[in-house]
């Protein structure tokens, strides 16, 4: 039985098969809290101890990196750390 956030607020669901609420951090109100939005991808990002991170994520902070890939946030700076992309303009500004 999930909270989840909508336009109204944060409402309480209740039912089995319901998806779990996306794990991200995001900025409401010059606060940071979790997203809580329906999930729809989990993380196929790299964590330790598991094969990979399998935090829920909504579409908005999924970020596709192959077919039916998605990174959350932290794990996709650390994918684009690790491939050099992330500074890739730092020169021109």
């Amino acid at each position: 039985m999930p909270f989840y956030r909508t336009s109204l607020g944060i409402v309480h669901m209740q039912g089995r098969k319901l998806p779990a609420p996306c794990a991200a951090q995001t900025l409401i109100d010059g606060k940071h809290q979790v997203c809580l939005t329906a999930s729809d991808y989990l993380c196929d990002g790299p964590a330790e101890g598991r094969k990979t991170c399998d935090k829920p994520l909504c579409e908005t902070h999924a970020r596709e990196i192959g077919r039916n890939k998605h990174l959350c946030p932290p794990c996709h700076l650390n994918h684009l750390d690790a491939s050099g992309q992330r500074s890739l303009f730092s020169s021109l500004i």
